[in-house]
């Protein structure tokens, strides 16, 4: 049975607390799926791509949500997958000139999260994207580390003159992602 990741509704069947990664959906979407069951190929081709800047192993595709739920996804895969495979699903939500907002549908999620999992210890803290232009973004981070991956709630706050060079934008994300991609991630972050 999959369990659907919403903003603030966790819809699972009770006798079920999954610990598997790819149990869980974002938008209907899941770890180990085809992007293709979701988008076409031509879609996902033209998409906007994200690319590390250590590795090209895994690239961001970026896709506009279909539905009210989030803006838009941010969806991993390996850069050279014909097969277009999910490593990292991210729901993302803009809170354009509103942190404050985003603060509180974090909290929000996390709540729920916490009776998903009542077994399992969050672990919040705070990232500062050094690197990122003038290394005064920041992230504030939970995660909810389960065998085979990770279910993490963040806000990006941008710093002006990320958000002008870039035109990033603060936002809020839901984001379900395997073991192996968040261990490559940490050699290969920002």
């Amino acid at each position: 049975m999959k369990i659907l990741l919403t903003l603030f509704f966790l819809l699972f069947s009770s006798s079920v607390f999954a610990n598997d990664i790819s149990d869980f959906e974002i938008d209907g979407m899941s770890i180990g799926d085809s992007l293709l069951k979701y988008f076409s190929e031509k879609k996902i081709n033209n998409a906007k791509k994200t690319n590390y800047p250590t590795s090209t192993k895994f690239i961001d595709v970026w896709l506009n949500s279909k539905t009210e739920l989030y803006d838009e996804f941010s969806i991993t895969i390996k850069e050279n997958d014909k097969n277009y495979i999910i490593y990292s699903i991210s729901g993302v939500i803009n809170f354009i000139n509103n942190f404050d907002k985003c603060l509180e549908f974090k909290k929000n999620v996390i709540s729920e999260l916490i009776i998903l999992f009542p077994n399992v210890k969050q672990l919040d803290y705070e990232y500062i994207y050094e690197k990122v232009d003038d290394g005064k973004s920041i992230a504030y981070i939970t995660d909810f580390d389960l065998a085979n991956g990770s279910v993490r709630v963040y806000c990006q706050d941008f710093s002006k003159i990320t958000e002008n060079k870039r035109g990033w934008f603060d936002d809020g994300r839901v984001e379900v992602s395997t073991k192996e991609f968040l261990d490559w991630l940490g050699d290969h972050s920002y």
